[in-house]
């Protein structure tokens, strides 16, 4: 199935950069991470951030993510966990026939890639490279465990702690724990760290809360929140479904810029045939002018700066 892939991920004689999005997440590093110990000559680098759950796997994992790299430096662009070009800022125009590896909702950015592989069915595209590299029988025994902590890290995260994992998900969690050694404490070390024992993230919960509105929706069957913080706004959405939201949308503003996170409970998804990555998308195209989003059917996320922040509503 990645034949192609893993032949120029393999090339000795050539430069890789794994290319991540921007405030790229544990699976995107985890996933970006693991190519790098499995390939020779690559880079992993990410528009503009990493968030803080990632800077903590990057230490744990001893390596450093290259914040804002130049594309066209490289010999071969992989393009991993990004579903839109405009995910990856300026950075987008450097790119050279790239090669994208992807499992959220399709929007086309990708058409002329050299090669595009995106999976939905997948619940992170941590399962993903965990099949690239079984496939190129990169081997998950003790000796390669932080390889292992990486893509089960990244699988944890995307599922919410398996709160919306399939069963394929799990599956591949359990074979890839079973084969290296690691152990589920080794994963909720780097995965519940932060949420736990950060004081500002609790904040940002509490405050979520608080300014949050709501509308009932089909009888009362479905509640839609909305709120705003100024930071941790993905897991602030989460933090709404748990205390009695079925679909969240948070909103946060840092400078000209607008970022709004969206969750959904899998009751709604399979019950209504919602699915916030598309709606993300159809908004991102309605609103255009430096406005971009996407994900699954789940879980999303879109960003919007100058014009496109304000026809956003910021």
């Amino acid at each position: 199935m990645f034949e192609e892939l893993i032949r120029v991920l393999s090339e000795k004689g050539t430069s890789k950069l794994i290319l991540l999005h921007h405030n790229a997440d544990p699976d995107a590093v985890g996933s970006g991470y693991a190519l790098m110990r499995a390939f020779p000559n690559v880079t992993v680098g990410a528009s503009e951030s990493i968030n803080k759950i990632s800077e903590r796997l990057s230490d744990e994992l001893g390596f450093k993510v290259d914040i804002n790299p130049d594309p066209s430096l490289f010999d071969v662009n992989v393009i991993l966990d990004t579903s839109s070009k405009t995910q990856l800022g300026d950075l987008a125009a450097s790119l050279k026939d790239p090669y994208v590896v992807d499992h959220h909702s399709y929007t086309g950015d990708w058409a002329g890639a050299s090669y595009c592989h995106c999976d939905e069915a997948k619940s992170s595209c941590a399962e993903i490279v965990y099949e690239i590299l079984k496939e190129a029988g990169f081997c998950f025994s003790a000796e390669n465990s932080a390889v292992a902590l990486a893509l089960l890290t990244g699988m944890a995260t995307d599922t919410a702690r398996f709160r919306y994992a399939n069963a394929a998900a799990l599956r591949s969690f359990a074979a890839l724990m079973g084969e290296s050694g690691v152990t589920m404490d080794d994963v909720l070390c780097i995965v519940e760290g932060e949420p736990f024992f950060d004081k500002s993230r609790k904040i940002a919960h509490l405050k979520a809360a608080q300014r949050s509105r709501f509308e009932s929706l089909f009888d009362g069957d479905v509640v839609v929140a909305t709120s705003h913080v100024s930071s941790f706004e993905a897991s602030a959405s989460k933090s709404l479904l748990l205390i009695g939201a079925d679909v969240a949308f948070v909103a946060c503003r840092n400078g000209d810029e607008l970022r709004v996170s969206a969750r959904a409970k899998s009751s709604v998804v399979e019950n209504y045939g919602l699915h916030l990555g598309y709606l993300m998308n159809e908004v991102s195209r309605e609103v255009g002018d430096g406005v971009c989003g996407g994900g699954s059917n789940t879980s999303c996320d879109q960003t919007g700066s100058g014009a496109g922040r304000r026809s956003c509503g910021g």
